[in-house]
């Protein structure tokens, strides 16, 4: 109570990445990648699903630690983390198929509700275009959620007078997934999280959340 988001930085990557082990060219592995991210594990299994995934948790550097103790094949993680913290390297791949989470690659910075002082600096900061996409990312994440923490990706990317909106929503195991993309004028958007939640629930959305319910 009484701390507001007075700013949104600009957007770093919003790219998955999968990071391999240092000599993974070197020894053998298994089919298997690690990932603490219901998401990612889900997307992962509905493309490959000849793969194991295991919970992977921990801080950045403990699960890169994890990653080249293991015999897996690599580990999923943000690019904009690995980045920012000088990690990413060069034995990467870009997971461009995948639908990254709600506002990743962004940060919010927050404040006192009564500091003006604070808020007109903060303005200086502010991107208004990151600020658009991530709060239609996050309004479609909490109606279709629900209080049910799911496998969910949106993306919105602004281009000029124009909004492009992906979104996923997939069942734990991912043999099951629902995607839609939609394109709108900027006058247009009000309406647009609701609309992509209608859509996917209306084409086999609703059931794979009430599986997912059902199984917490």
């Amino acid at each position: 109570k009484g701390i507001i988001i007075a700013a949104v930085l600009s957007r770093g990557s919003v790219s998955d990445v999968l990071l391999r082990k240092k000599d993974v060219n070197n020894q053998n592995f298994n089919l298997t990648i690690g990932t603490g991210s219901l998401r990612r594990k889900a997307q992962w299994l509905n493309k490959y699903p000849n793969y194991e995934v295991e919970n992977l948790r921990g801080n950045v550097q403990t699960r890169i630690e994890k990653l080249n103790k293991s015999d897996w094949y690599g580990a999923i993680f943000a690019k904009a983390g690995l980045e920012r913290m000088e990690l990413l390297g060069n034995n990467f791949q870009v997971l461009d198929w995948m639908i990254p989470a709600p506002a990743q690659g962004a940060i919010a910075v927050v404040c006192r509700e009564e500091d003006t002082e604070i808020k007109a600096l903060l303005k200086n900061i502010h991107c208004k275009t990151t600020s658009i996409c991530v709060g239609i990312e996050r309004k479609f994440l909490n109606i279709l959620e629900g209080g049910c923490t799911a496998p969910i990706g949106a993306i919105a990317k602004l281009e000029g007078e124009k909004m492009t909106f992906t979104v996923g929503l997939f069942s734990a195991d991912g043999k099951q997934a629902v995607t839609s993309e939609k394109t709108v004028n900027l006058d247009s958007i009000a309406d647009l999280a609701q609309l992509a939640v209608d859509e996917l629930l209306s084409r086999g959305g609703k059931a794979i959340m009430e599986e997912i319910k059902n199984n917490r």
